[in-house]
């Protein structure tokens, strides 16, 4: 980063120094927001795909309980539908 309290820039209008000083500020704010976004996405990415690797083994996880028992889980989505029909019949009363 350049000053600009040298024997030249003291000899200058005030008004343009302080207008090049602001320049140089927003300049360095718009590449640290710039650098910040960058590393956002990619800590974003990462996530993401973390979370995809977890949603895929608890589904394997999820069809492999079933496999193992299938009455069993057919009774379960049985149960599970009957109270979605009733808390939906009891939304749509409302």
């Amino acid at each position: 980063m350049r000053t600009v309290n040298n024997g030249r820039a003291r000899k200058m209008d005030p008004v343009r120094v302080l207008a090049g000083d602001v320049a140089a500020i927003k300049r360095d704010i718009g590449n640290l927001i710039s650098a910040g976004a960058e590393s956002t996405t990619a800590k974003a990415k990462e996530t993401a795909a973390m979370a995809r690797q977890q949603i895929e083994d608890a589904r394997s996880a999820l069809g492999r309980s079933a496999a193992r028992r299938p009455v069993a889980t057919i009774a379960v989505s049985m149960v599970a539908g009957m109270a979605a029909a009733k808390l939906l019949g009891w939304a749509m009363r409302r």
